[in-house]
Formats: structure tokens, sequence, C-alpha cells
């Protein structure tokens, strides 16, 4: 009430609190827990979820400030826990937490944030601003939190924190609509991310982080049942205008290298672009682990191990990462530990595709059929009835002996890849 308040007394839309801390010694650490969704609308989750990665990837420019990974703090997505306990789990010395309410188009961000260890207030605001205002709230944010942590900016770390890849509002939303449906992973989500990004790119022809999305999904989609002809050139024309509009751009380079090794079958120029991508961006985890994957495929296992080593350095208890790694534990036919890292991850999250994937493939080579049918029926439920997981699961059928349901599966793919394109 005092915030709301002080306000309108001084019509600024924002108000706040800064604890008087004294001059210290500079906070080295931080958590940026997932801001609440305070609309309780499910249409706004990707606004609330889009502000946190962009706190979470602005501060992480930050050289002397240890920023908690995305992966690690979104456990906490949905708990209403004290602060101070969840920066003590997670070894931190301060915590920032905050509530997104969109009401129209009017955006309310209230945030607070806490030094753990003394259990202060160090900053405390609430903006009130119109939604096209969203950059200027985001950026002041990290600027308020970089001087509540009392570090002090070199000039290029000033400029990171008000660094902006479009300045048309509209596509930036549908951008952070795009990457929220993206990361689901699912044949039906990824193709509404495609959507998305290119209505943001339609809002603003120059957006390279668009393009990049755009690549991204259609090469996810090429995993699925996209015919490959068509799906490999979307993704690469996206991945070459990315790179053409912001040659410093670490996730245009990544999506150029996935599509030149899997579209063109070009290792050299893969590896040269992921390598490019990594110095340009050591904290963007995308590119070791897709080049991670990359390296599997070539039988370069200890190089692959390495980079999902830095990979899951960067985001620990990522699914998507955790589904690298057992692709090389499988490769290398360590199927045992394959099985016991893909359960220990299932268990944090049970409705990630490809980690049940794995599984199934573990189970198979350790001739365990019957659980390794049941992954599989679980991965073509959250594959939506995908060809992909099909095949799968009628291989499996095969190994285990029940040939009519085997032939009845691959009759039903072979009706269906006469009317729209299945994977080989």
């Amino acid at each position: 009430m005092a915030f709301d308040l002080k306000s309108i007394q001084n019509g600024s839309g924002a108000s706040s609190t800064v604890a008087s801390t004294g001059p210290g010694k500079a906070i080295d650490s931080i958590a940026v827990l997932p801001f609440a969704n305070a609309s309780h609308d499910p249409d706004g989750e990707y606004l609330s979820e889009g502000i946190t990665e962009n706190i979470i990837n602005s501060l992480s420019r930050i050289t002397q400030l240890r920023v908690t990974s995305r992966s690690t703090v979104y456990r906490y997505k949905g708990q209403d826990q004290d602060p101070q306990i969840i920066g003590r789990e997670l070894n931190v010395r301060a915590v920032l937490t905050g509530r997104v309410t969109q009401r129209g188009g009017t955006l309310i961000i209230g945030t607070e944030l806490v030094d753990v260890i003394e259990g202060l207030q160090l900053w405390g605001e609430r903006y009130s601003r119109k939604l096209a205002d969203i950059f200027e709230v985001e950026e002041e944010i990290a600027k308020r939190i970089s001087e509540g942590l009392r570090i002090k900016l070199s000039g290029e770390e000033a400029k990171s924190l008000t660094k902006r890849f479009t300045d048309n509002t509209d596509a930036y939303q549908l951008y952070l609509r795009g990457r929220y449906y993206w990361k689901k992973r699912t044949p039906d989500n990824i193709k509404k991310g495609c959507e998305y990004f290119q209505e943001a790119i339609e809002k603003d022809p120059g957006y390279a982080l668009a393009y990049s999305g755009l690549a991204d999904s259609y090469s996810q989609l090429c995993v699925y049942s996209l015919p490959p002809k068509e799906g490999w050139a979307r993704a690469k024309a996206a991945a070459a205008a990315a790179v053409a509009l912001n040659p410093e751009l670490a996730e245009a380079h990544t999506s150029l290298a996935f599509v030149r090794a899997f579209a063109d079958f070009d290792w050299a120029a893969a590896e040269q672009q992921f390598q490019h991508a990594i110095e340009l961006d050591p904290a963007y985890w995308v590119a070791p682990y897709w080049y991670g994957v990359i390296l599997t495929a070539c039988g370069r296992f200890k190089d692959a191990e390495r980079l999902m080593i830095r990979a899951r350095e960067l985001e620990p208890l990522s699914p998507v990462i955790a589904h690298g790694v057992a692709f090389i534990l499988i490769a290398r036919h360590r199927y045992t530990a394959a099985i016991d890292l893909t359960l220990q991850t299932i268990a944090i999250a049970p409705d990630y595709p490809m980690l049940r994937l794995c599984l199934g493939l573990a189970y198979e080579q350790e001739s365990r059929y019957e659980e390794a049918i049941a992954e599989f029926e679980k991965v073509l439920q959250l594959l939506e009835g995908d060809p992909f997981a099909v095949g799968s699961l009628a291989h499996a059928h095969a190994l285990a002996g029940n040939e009519s349901e085997a032939r009845r599966m691959l009759h039903d793919l072979l009706e269906l890849a006469a009317r729209k394109h299945v994977d080989a």
C-alpha cells in the first residue's frame, strides 16, 4: 500500500524501497526465481517466463556475479517458499522474486531483492507501466539489481544491461510466445512457435533473434514429420537471415550450425559455426549441447562429453541436456548409466518426450522389452501420435516377439506415408 501511495504521489508509475546496508562488500551471487503469473491466465505465462529469462540473461553478462541457472531456479516455479530458505539451498547471497500482472495494455511488476544472510530487503519496487514500456522496465530492474548488490559495472557490462534485439514491443512479445512454445518440444507446440516467430518477423523484418527461433523450430520439426526438403530449406533460409542481420549473435550461428550438420551433412562447417557461437556467448547453453549431439553422431565421444559437461554446468537440471548425455551413453553402450540418468531426470521433468525415448532405447538394448514398450507408449502420447514415436514403438514390439502388433503398426505407417511425409 505504501508503494502504491508513493507512486500516486510522485506520478512516476513506480515506487521503491532500498535497504540502507552501508558501503559493504559487493554481493557476488544471486538466484532469480521464476516470476509468478499473478494474472492467473495461462495465456500470460509466456510473459512471466520471458521476463524472468531476460533478467537472468542480462545479469549473466556481469562477470563478477554468479547467477543460478534457469533450469535450477525453475524447480521452484509455482512454489510459495521463503526466499531465504531457497537462497541457502542454492548457496547464493541474494534472491530476487517477482510477480507479473497484465491488465489489458497495462503491465504491473512487483519485485523484491533479499539478502539471504542478513535477512534484509536490499531493494523492492512496484512498476505499473504500459505493456509497450516492457523494455524500459526490464532494463530498470537489471540496473537496480546491480545497484542493490553494490556491484561496480564496467562500461561494457552497463551497456549490456540495456542491450535490445528489437525496438518493436509487439515483435518482442511475439518472440517470447514463440520461445515459450518451442521449449515444449512437441510437434504441435513447435508449429505454434513457428507462427509466432513468423509474426514477430512481420512486425520487425530486421529481428535476427526471431529468425533464429524460426530456424530452430523448422529444424526440430524436421526431426519429427515435416518433409525434409521443405523443412530444411526453410530452416536454412531463416538461419542465414539471422546471421546476415546480426553476425555477432550466438543464437544465429548456433541455428546455422545445426542446419549445416543435419541438412547439409557438412560437419566441418557446422563445427566452425558452433565454435564461433561459443566464442560470442559462452553462456548460451544450446551451442555446446547441440555441438555435443553432433559430435556423438560423428563418433567423437570424448569431445562430445566435454561439451555436454560444459552445457550441464550452465544448465544443471535441464532435461534437454540430460537427453544429450543419455544419447552419448547409449552410443557408448553404457545402457545402465543411461537408464539411471534418465530416470533421475524424469522424476523432475516427466513430460519431456526425448528423455523417455532414450530410456526406451536403453531398455531395448538390455532386452527389457516390456519396459521399453511402456516408455515408447508414453512418448507416443506426449508427441501426440507423431510417426516418429510410432516407429520406435513398433520396433520394440517386433523385438519383444509381438509380430502381429508390429506388422499392424508398420501397415498403418505405410498407409499414412501415402498421404503425408513419414520418416524413412
